[in-house]
């Protein structure tokens, strides 16, 4: 009796060091394959730079547009301003700056791609400390804006409609 219950103690005491290997090796792994990942993505941005065309390139749903060397997704995920931004600075990427016609048409196609809302937060917001000034939160410059009539009203961020 007393050899069995050793025996069962050393296997659970196997079984688990297994378990912590295992679990290490799979973070590792993990980890691994994310970093190679973003490495591949940087070498695929790398070969596309400027090239005024747009490559749907399916890493995970992101998509690329030549012409801004950016990468674009829209999630399929209801959240607030604060909480999108939140969500986009966890996967290391911001919300879209647009600068363009055609980059706004892009990010209204990439919207409308989820179809799940009928808008999607962009990373344009409002100054609190100077009325009617909207800013990029990347810090570049809004040189292009696509109102709607009667726009911007009172809300302090803004937005890109996937119906039009």
């Amino acid at each position: 009796m007393e050899e069995n219950a050793e025996v069962e103690r050393k296997l659970s005491s196997e079984i688990f060091e297994l378990k912590t290997e295992l679990t290490t090796k799979a973070t590792e792994l993990r980890a691994q394959i994310e970093f190679e990942k973003e490495n591949k993505t940087g070498e695929i941005a790398k070969l596309l730079p400027n090239s005024n065309r747009t490559t749907t390139w399916n890493l995970d749903g992101w998509l690329y547009l030549g012409k801004t060397g950016s990468w674009y997704k829209a999630f399929d995920q209801k959240m607030t301003f604060d909480e999108a931004v939140a969500y986009c600075g966890s996967r290391q990427s911001h919300l879209a700056t647009i600068h363009s016609q055609e980059e706004n048409n892009f990010v209204q196609k990439v919207a409308k791609s989820v179809n799940s809302f009928d808008f999607f937060w962009i990373g344009l917001k409002r100054n609190p400390n100077k009325e009617n000034v909207f800013e990029w939160m990347d810090g570049s410059p809004v040189d292009f804006t696509n109102w709607k009539p009667g726009e911007p009203d009172s809300n302090t961020h803004a937005f890109v409609r996937s119906s039009t």
